[in-house]
């Protein structure tokens, strides 16, 4: 019997939870299906994507297909992200007989047939943000309605012949419960949370403390480092923490996005050098190695659509504080004593946990099943099923 071929839709690579999710989908799919990665980005291999991911796809029979683009779609660092997701749309179409199913990890699609879609966060539903209520996306001076906002998008769909409707019939996956809320808000679709996959573990275990206890009493802050992280807004909490009397430190880790607003954090280290540190260039080991022996996380992100970085602490048996908003509170399974909505409230539940070393340890459990969920295992058992079953 023939195998089914299955086109794994993603135009390029930014090094984040989204390209977890097109890695071990492709992981997923490989021993059932000839799995094809259909992309814009000229510069991934599958060795890069193994070293970043954990996966083994270089040992796979997968292709790679390079779809024609201008040169500003090729990188994600380029912008015209919009515009980029219709082109990839116009240059799938045009493939759609030479595959079974169609599967984008890398939110709406319109393939021109019905397939399967992974939202992240609804990416084009247009001026339907302005009811979304999600802040983080609608403050950002692009995202506001404007007439060439209007016409910038009225050219996408132009140039993908992009129908809603079709869309709307794919199978819709999101990452986050949270995030299927924001999709039915946007259209009133069913979706299925299937959570990120998160492969974070130290080769050496040897080198970690074996009791929590024994870990640093600090913590970790991992993103990208740009503002809607709020990284500044950490330092500020755990400076809070440190006149409270208690000699915390933090390592912030994380690519570089916005320079100025680097520049800025970078001054704040000099200010306080002795326990504030910028971690660069970290391969995944050394990444599980750093979380695995400090004993706490935060992070800062408003509206976060799922946090991979807290999945990743959170696998790892760190206590984790996040903002009480988005889809990271489901990350740390929806615990009130780890959420906080001000930097006064998040000093005062920091506070308390540092002083309950039975509650840290209540905690850590907690997070160690809670971290189950993130299992690559269960990610590629939920895909293979939904795959199978379309």
């Amino acid at each position: 019997m023939q195998r089914k071929r299955v086109g794994i839709v993603h135009p390029v690579f930014g090094w984040g939870g989204t390209e977890a999710v097109c890695a071990w989908t492709l992981m997923s799919l490989c021993d059932s299906f000839d799995t094809e990665l259909l992309t814009f980005d000229r510069n991934i291999t599958f060795e890069k994507m193994d070293r970043f991911y954990g996966t083994k796809l270089s040992k796979q029979n997968i292709k790679i297909k390079l779809l024609r683009a201008p040169e500003p779609f090729h990188s994600m660092e380029s912008g015209y992200h919009l515009l980029r997701q219709h082109y990839i749309m116009k240059e799938v179409k045009k493939l759609k007989d030479d595959y079974d199913i169609l599967f984008s990890t890398y939110n709406e699609m319109d393939f021109g047939v019905r397939g399967i879609q992974y939202i992240h966060f609804p990416y084009i539903a247009s001026f339907e943000h302005e009811r979304l209520k999600e802040a983080t996306f609608a403050e950002v001076w692009y995202h506001k309605p404007s007439p060439i906002r209007w016409w910038y998008e009225k050219l996408g769909c132009i140039l993908s012949s992009y129908n809603p409707s079709r869309m709307k019939q794919n199978v819709t996956l999101v990452n986050s419960n949270w995030t299927g809320k924001i999709v039915w808000d946007a259209y009133e679709i069913d979706t299925i949370t299937v959570y990120p996959p998160v492969n974070v573990e130290p080769k050496n275990t040897t080198l970690q403390p074996p009791n929590f206890l024994h870990r640093d009493a600090g913590f970790v802050a991992i993103g990208r480092i740009e503002p809607t992280k709020r990284f500044i807004e950490i330092v500020k909490i755990l400076s809070g923490v440190r006149v409270r009397g208690y000699d915390v430190h933090l390592h912030i880790v994380g690519k570089v996005g916005d320079h100025k607003y680097f520049k800025k954090l970078k001054e704040l280290q000099r200010e306080n050098y002795s326990w504030l540190f910028i971690e660069d260039g970290l391969t995944r080991e050394d990444l599980a190695r750093l979380i695995s022996s400090h004993r706490f996380g935060i992070h800062g992100k408003i509206n976060e659509h799922f946090g991979i970085a807290v999945a990743e602490m959170v696998k790892l048996g760190c206590v984790v504080f996040v903002h009480n908003s988005g889809g990271q509170i489901e990350a740390v399974g929806g615990d009130e004593r780890l959420m906080y909505t001000s930097e006064g409230e998040a000093v005062e539940k920091i506070v308390k946990i540092i002083r309950d070393a039975s509650l840290q340890m209540e905690l850590h459990e907690n997070a160690l099943k809670q971290g189950t969920l993130f299992s690559v295992e269960n990610y590629m058992n939920s895909i293979k099923r939904i795959v199978e079953d379309f």
